[in-house]
């Protein structure tokens, strides 16, 4: 598991339904994306690594 550089996947759990999404790059990236989106309502984002191993959960 590398935080610099692998394939995260994204569960978005939004008032319009969930989503799933995957993000290249590193961690700190893939939690400014999410956070700079502009998801309107209340919700939460759960990241997961390349290899299935949740590493947090960012709720709004």
């Amino acid at each position: 598991m590398n935080l610099w550089n692998d394939t995260f996947r994204i569960e978005l759990n939004l008032s319009s339904g969930r989503t799933v999404q995957q993000f290249k790059g590193s961690l700190k990236g893939v939690i400014r994306s999410v956070l700079r989106a502009g998801y309107r309502g209340h919700g939460a984002a759960g990241f997961y690594s390349g290899d299935g191993r949740f590493l947090n959960e960012i709720g709004w």
